[in-house]
């Protein structure tokens, strides 16, 4: 398995931002995605400190089935990290743990 954090900068407000966890699996070497989830709420980020160069506070994955993840992001740099989001990989599917 593969995986992604993306962000997507908000269309009504340009501070704001949602985080999107994307899960991929391997098809006969081709790589596809499974399943997608936010994480936190729509446009709850803040753009800026979420494309910056410490925004990962922490991200965490385990090959184990079904398969813990857990992401923490800057918040900003005076307020520090969000608390932990935990997810379960469950045969590809983010089911929240």
């Amino acid at each position: 398995m593969k995986y992604t954090l993306t962000a997507l900068r908000s269309r009504t407000d340009p501070l704001a931002a949602s985080l999107r966890l994307q899960v991929f699996t391997s098809d006969n070497g081709t790589w596809r995605e499974t399943d997608r989830a936010l994480v936190g709420e729509a446009d709850s980020w803040f753009w800026f400190p979420l494309t910056g160069r410490h925004a990962v506070c922490a991200f965490s994955t385990s090959s184990t089935q079904p398969a813990p993840v857990t992401v923490s992001m800057l918040i900003t740099p005076s307020v520090g990290c969000s608390p932990t989001e935990n997810f379960r990989i469950d045969n590809g599917r983010i089911v929240p743990a």
